[in-house]
């Protein structure tokens, strides 16, 4: 019983997942506004990163406002 339980717990996981994935791509396929906003935001992520991680520990720290 207990093996049983957890194969329907893998699958309700994998099953919750996939759906998920697919909608989403799905959703950024079909709107290309959401898409661009997405990606905006992950252009600004990486470069904020950047800046992080070249700064030296002496320097100010990041702010983000």
């Amino acid at each position: 019983e207990f093996v049983d339980n957890v194969r329907v717990v893998m699958f309700a996981g994998h099953d919750t997942t996939s759906v998920l994935l697919t909608f989403m791509i799905r959703h950024l396929a079909n709107d290309p506004v959401v898409y661009a906003e997405i990606l905006k935001a992950k252009c600004d992520f990486v470069e904020q990163e950047e800046i992080a991680t070249s700064k030296k520990s002496s320097e100010e720290l990041l702010t983000w406002g």
